[in-house]
């Protein structure tokens, strides 16, 4: 975990191992962030963010016998504190049944006890974009399943804390599930900052690489002048040998979520392992 959060560019966190194969649980956080941990388990993280808000991230057992315990912790956390409440995870459960695409239906009364427990801790969930699902079993034409297991719930306070927030359902080919951001400031007409450098790791495979570094380098600058001029010669060099590559790597992201939840999966099973083949060669080739 201290590889992830370096990775990911955190300074602190807490992370629970997981029992068997299932569970787990972590939160990372930068130094410019008041964190203090109320509780946790291999099951939930529960913080208190900057003194204002909390925040829980929450798993919700897998094994449908045992997911009453997991609202019943649900529940007794919501008697915690009076603060703004934020809850997200992986709950392992439907709202309803038009969250679950193929296999056998759900009970009601499956679905209606997390129902309930949502209702009794007075949370709502977050607006969402993406696709509609969260989950997929990974298997092909009529084996395979959807559904939304991951999710962002808050509380009224909390979302009038944060009246813009908003999440996105990601996509992703290395896990059944999809990552879930939240944006907490999502204004209309808002800009991004200008993107870091970042050298990407298969450009060393391309001999024109080092002729880039070597005429962009001049020994009479200073090492900062140098670098800032090797940086803008292989950004310039990659776009054009390459094009924009994080566009390109986000629009067949994009198409994949397309295909993973269309109406006929079967009929696009061959574009989709396409897909799923090029994400693995990317990563393998970025890292």
């Amino acid at each position: 975990m201290d590889f992830v959060k370096r990775k990911l560019g955190f300074s602190f966190g807490l992370a629970v191992d997981s029992s068997g194969r299932s569970g787990g649980i972590a939160c990372l956080w930068s130094d410019d962030v008041v964190v203090e941990v109320l509780s946790y388990s291999s099951d939930y993280i529960d913080v208190v963010v900057d003194k204002s808000w909390r925040c829980t991230g929450f798993y919700g057992n897998p094994v449908h016998s045992l997911r009453c315990h997991s609202w019943q912790l649900l529940s007794s956390l919501r008697g915690v504190s009076n603060l703004p409440w934020l809850v997200g995870g992986d709950f392992n459960e439907i709202l309803n049944h038009s969250e679950k695409k193929g296999g056998r239906r759900k009970s009601d009364s499956q679905i209606q006890d997390f129902r309930q427990v949502v209702d009794d801790c007075e949370l709502r969930e977050i607006m969402t974009g993406g696709s509609c699902f969260t989950w997929k079993n990974n298997r092909r034409g009529d084996e395979a399943i959807f559904e939304k297991l991951d999710r962002v719930l808050a509380n009224d306070k909390w979302s009038d804390l944060f009246p813009n927030a908003a999440s996105s359902n990601l996509v992703s080919s290395i896990s059944d599930h999809l990552p879930v951001l939240l944006d907490t400031e999502l204004i209309s007409g808002w800009s991004r900052p200008e993107r870091m450098f970042r050298f990407e790791n298969f450009w060393v495979n391309n001999d024109l690489c080092f002729n880039e570094v070597r005429d962009s380098w001049f020994a009479d600058k200073d090492w900062s002048s140098n670098i800032q001029a090797v940086q803008r010669a292989l950004c310039l060099w990659s776009s054009k040998e390459y094009g924009n590559v994080a566009q390109t790597i986000k629009h067949k992201q994009n198409r994949l979520g397309q295909l993973l939840v269309a109406v006929d999966v079967r009929e696009s099973e061959e574009e989709i392992k396409s897909l799923e083949i090029e994400g693995v060669q990317v990563r393998r080739a970025r890292h």
